[in-house]
């Protein structure tokens, strides 16, 4: 059974003309989070993977956990990974909330700081309280290495993002997607903290492209496979790197 919205620190404006202004200030915000996301997308697309769909399941069991951290090393296509989700919880008709950390500033420790900083009326958390009404909703937050205090130059808004997992912590229905690098996820002790709350946040690990998926988004990009030896097809496994294969370079 879903919970009732908590009064999120930084909590949203209430009332019906306040309800409409939350839901559409989300909306505003994911299309935004896209918009940046098919900037720098190839024109032939992105390699099919099973991983959306796969932590999208996680997110709806009735043993899933209410937090998954997305993660794996630099170029892993992380964010593209985030971006299906956010396009499979869409069809679910869920609200959905995505932002970046390396969008705020150094100043932004609060969960009300980081909102304002992207432009929303409220806290993150206490806006997907809002928009949620006790139904499923999902919270992304990408780019989480920016804070990290082994390798992000802002550490210390890891305050802010800690807030907003309070917040929600009772209501199981609003769902987090944290995405960071594993190195950050292994070495930030906060990061190793929050991985270890093994009865409600959840690793989720992203591998390489298997060798079809590497020739399929090849030969949409106009590169015949055969052209390419052994060694630059396995280095193409790693998903971003398609985007820089000879066709694409130009």
């Amino acid at each position: 059974m879903f919970l009732e919205a908590p009064r999120a620190t930084g909590s949203a404006p209430h009332g019906p003309d306040a309800a409409d202004a939350a839901r559409e200030a989300v909306h505003a915000a994911r299309q935004r989070f896209l918009r940046r996301g098919r900037r720098v997308r190839p024109p032939f697309g992105l390699a099919s993977r099973p991983h959306a769909q796969e932590l999208m399941d996680r997110l709806v069991a009735e043993d899933g956990p209410t937090t998954i951290v997305c993660e794996g090393p630099a170029g892993m296509g992380k964010s593209a990974v985030a971006e299906e989700v956010i396009g499979l919880a869409a069809d679910r008709g869920w609200p959905v909330l995505p932002f970046r950390m390396d969008e705020v500033e150094a100043d932004d420790r609060t969960a009300q700081a980081v909102g304002s900083r992207l432009g929303l009326r409220a806290s993150p958390a206490a806006l997907m309280a809002q928009v949620a009404r006790g139904g499923p909703a999902l919270l992304v937050v990408d780019q989480l290495d920016a804070v990290s205090s082994y390798s992000g130059r802002i550490p210390e808004v890891f305050e802010a993002v800690d807030e907003m997992l309070e917040a929600l912590a009772p209501t199981p229905n609003i769902k987090v997607v944290l995405v960071a690098r594993t190195v950050d996820v292994e070495k930030d002790p906060r990061l190793t903290s929050l991985i270890g709350q093994e009865d409600t946040v959840e690793r989720f690990a992203l591998g390489l492209l298997d060798d079809q998926a590497v020739r399929v988004v090849l030969e949409q990009g106009g590169t015949p496979p055969e052209n390419l030896d052994t060694e630059t097809l396995a280095l193409l496994r790693t998903p971003l790197h398609p985007c820089t294969s000879p066709s694409s370079a130009d």
